[in-house]
C-alpha cells in the first residue's frame, strides 16, 4: 500500500486519507516527546484516540502509521537528551510506547540502536552511516560520509548491542516480538487494548523516579515487563504495581 507524508498536525493530515490508505503520524510523535519530556503521559492515549476518530471519519480503513522521528527530523534520542544514559532510557520507553500503542509503527533506520543526529547544520546529520559493526568487520557500512554524531563510541553497534540484554536494539526486538504475538498489540484498539476477545492492559512509566498504582480489576496474568516491574497481589481484585523509571507492564486482563 502506499504511505503519505504531510509534515503536519493531524487535523491538516487527516483530510488526505480520503485518497490514501496510510500516512505518516507526526501528531503522536510530537505528544510522546511531550509525555516523555515532562515526565507524565495524563493526555497521550486520549490524543491518541481522538487522532484515531479523526481519520476514521475520512476513511474507515485507514492505516496510522506512527514512528518516532524521521529523515527530516533530529533524531528521537537527541530530542530526548542526547548521547547521556538519560536519553538511552528515555528512547527505549519511546521504543516501548511506539511498539504497544495503536497504528502501524515505522522504525526509522538506526533508532532501534539508539542513533544521534541534529539538523543544525544539514539533514545528513541525522542521516550517518548505519552501524552494523566495529569498522574493521563492517562490510555493509557507507563510505559516503565519516559519521559525526553516532560512532561507535557514542552509539555501539548492532552487532554489539545484540550481545547486551538490556540494550536498545534488545528492546526493540522484545516488543516487536509481543507485537507478533499478541493481536491486541497489533490490530487492538487504545482502550483496553482488546482484539478478538483478547484483552491487555499497558501501563508505562515515562518518569525517572519509581512510581506505584493500585489497579482493582481482576487479571489473568503478566505477560512482559522491563526493568523489574513488580506486582503485588492484594486480593484477587486488587494488585499493587511497582513502576521503576521508564519501565513497562503488560497485563493479561
Amino acid at each position: 500500500y502506499m504511505v503519505g507524508e504531510a509534515l503536519a498536525e493531524h487535523n491538516t493530515v487527516a483530510p488526505y486519507y480520503e485518497g490514501l490508505p496510510a500516512l505518516f503520524d507526526f501528531s503522536s510523535w510530537y505528544r510522546m516527546m511531550y509525555a516523555i519530556q515532562n515526565s507524565h503521559a495524563k493526555w497521550f492515549p486520549k490524543d491518541m484516540i481522538s487522532y484515531q476518530d479523526e481519520y476514521a471519519a475520512y476513511r474507515s480503513d485507514f492505516i496510522d502509521a506512527t514512528k518516532l522521528s524521521n529523515h527530516d527530523e533530529d533524531r528521537a534520542r537527541s530530542v530526548l537528551g542526547g548521547s547521556g544514559n538519560l536519553s538511552l532510557e528515555r528512547a527505549k520507553m519511546a521504543a516501548a510506547i511506539l511498539m504497544t500503542s495503536v497504528g502501524s509503527p515505522y522504525i526509522y533506520y538506526g533508532e532501534e540502536i539508539g542513533m544521534l543526529g541534529m539538523k543544525t547544520n544539514g539533514d545528513e546529520n541525522v542521516r550517518d552511516p548505519m552501524l552494523w559493526d566495529v569498522r574493521a568487520q563492517d562490510n555493509y557500512r557507507t563510505t559516503w560520509r565519516t559519521s559525526v554524531y553516532s560512532t561507535e563510541a557514542t552509539v555501539g553497534t548492532v552487532a554489539g548491542q545484540a550481545e547486551k540484554v538490556n540494550s536498545i536494539y534488545n528492546i526493540y526486538r522484545y516488543f516487536i516480538k509481543l507485537r507478533n504475538a499478541y493481536p491486541a498489540l497489533a490490530t487492538g484498539k487504545m482502550t483496553l487494548t482488546e482484539a478478538e476477545g483478547e484483552k491487555l492492559l499497558v501501563i508505562h512509566n515515562v518518569s525517572n523516579t519509581l512510581k506505584t498504582y493500585t489497579l482493582k480489576k481482576a487479571i489473568k496474568q503478566p505477560i512482559a515487563d522491563t526493568k523489574g516491574t513488580g506486582l503485588k497481589k492484594i486480593s484477587d481484585n486488587e494488585y499493587l504495581i511497582y513502576m521503576p523509571a521508564y519501565s513497562s507492564i503488560i497485563i493479561e486482563m
